[in-house]
């Protein structure tokens, strides 16, 4: 298994599908100017591309990506994952 880098917005989803299932990834950070933008899970794909009869080589990492994500630090408590 191989490290799987970030991929651009303009990424395709055909791309980014591949590169995870060469590293055995399910997630990628999607990057723009050197910032990570969202990141594209495998359900974001199954989902918005595959489920969606969306065409892959088209479809762009940016447009399935999850973009609201949050951090956790630690130490947090399940209680206070609750309250974000």
């Amino acid at each position: 298994m191989t490290g799987a880098a970030a991929v651009g917005i303009s990424t395709p989803a055909i791309e980014v599908a591949q590169r995870m299932k060469a590293s055995g990834a399910s997630t990628i950070p999607v990057c723009e100017n050197g910032k990570i933008r969202g990141f594209i899970t495998e359900r974001d794909i199954a989902v918005d591309v595959v489920a969606a009869s969306r065409d892959p080589n088209t479809t762009l990492a940016g447009f399935v990506m999850t973009k609201d994500w949050s951090t956790l630090s630690l130490p947090m408590t399940i209680y206070g994952t609750q309250l974000m």
